[in-house]
């Protein structure tokens, strides 16, 4: 079970939770499920500046910087 301090980085759409783009890569280092894939994923994002950098690191901080999700 998600706790619910660690719910956050997404928008509703059509009642469905979809991550944002940061979140779905925090959320994957978190959950220990990186894959050439993904980081291939990032990079494209990156030099298409679609990731918001400062929203990684804020996520990040948010899940590992004040242990709101540790445990995953």
């Amino acid at each position: 079970m998600v706790k619910r301090e660690c719910m956050f980085g997404f928008h509703r759409e059509g009642g469905t939770n979809i991550a944002d783009l940061e979140k779905a890569f925090v959320d994957a280092l978190y959950l220990r499920q990186p894959s050439r894939e993904l980081g291939e994923a990032m990079e494209a994002a990156v030099r298409q500046k679609k990731l918001n950098r400062a929203k990684v690191a804020d996520y990040a901080e948010k899940v590992w910087g004040q242990g709101h999700c540790s445990g995953g």
